[in-house]
C-alpha cells in the first residue's frame, strides 16, 4: 500500500513538471527561444559539421553544401527574430501611447465625459488593430521558421542521395 502511494506521488510529480515544461515552452513568445532550441536536430548536426566531428561519411564528404544549408538556415532564424522583434516593439510603442491617450482624455481635472468615452472607443479601435498587426507578425515568423527547416532538410536530403564517385 505505501509502496503504490509512493509510486502514484512519483507519477504525479512527474506529471506537474511535465506540464509546467510543456506550459513554459508553448507560452514563449517567437523570436524569445534560441536557435538550438527552435532546431534541436539541425543545430548539434550543425555544430558538429562546423566542428569537423561528424561522423558520417556523405556528410564528410559533402561538408560544403551542409555548412551552407546551416548558415541559410541560421540566417533565415536571425532574419525572422529580427523581423519579429521590429514588429513587437513597433507593437509596444503603439500600445503605450494608445494607453496614454485614453488616460489623459479621461482624467479627473478634465469632466467630459463625452471626450473620455470617444477616445476610449477610438483608442481601443487602434489596440485592437496593434494586436492584429502583432498576430500577423507572429504568423510571419512561424511561417519563416517552418519553411527554412523544409528548405533545410530537403537540401540534407539530396546530400545523403550523393554517392561517392
Amino acid at each position: 500500500m505505501r509502496v503504490l502511494a509512493k509510486a502514484g506521488a512519483g507519477a504525479a510529480a512527474g506529471a506537474l513538471l511535465a506540464a509546467a515544461a510543456c506550459a513554459g515552452a508553448a507560452s514563449a513568445e517567437p523570436g524569445q527561444r534560441p536557435f538550438a532550441v527552435v532546431y534541436p536536430v539541425a543545430a548539434p548536426l550543425c555544430a558538429s559539421v562546423a566542428g569537423g566531428t561528424n561522423p558520417h561519411p556523405r556528410i564528410q564528404q559533402n561538408a560544403g553544401a551542409v555548412t551552407a544549408a546551416c548558415q541559410a538556415l541560421e540566417g533565415s532564424f536571425n532574419q525572422a527574430v529580427a523581423t519579429f522583434n521590429t514588429a513587437a516593439s513597433s507593437f509596444e510603442e503603439g500600445l503605450a501611447a494608445d494607453k496614454a491617450a485614453i488616460s489623459e482624455a479621461c482624467t479627473p481635472t478634465i469632466g467630459y465625459r463625452a471626450a473620455c468615452r470617444s477616445a476610449r472607443v477610438q483608442e481601443h479601435r487602434a489596440i485592437r488593430a496593434l494586436r492584429r498587426e502583432h498576430r500577423r507578425a507572429a504568423d510571419l515568423y512561424h511561417v519563416q521558421i517552418h519553411s527554412s527547416r523544409h528548405v533545410f532538410w530537403a537540401t540534407m536530403r539530396t546530400v545523403r542521395r550523393v554517392r561517392r564517385p
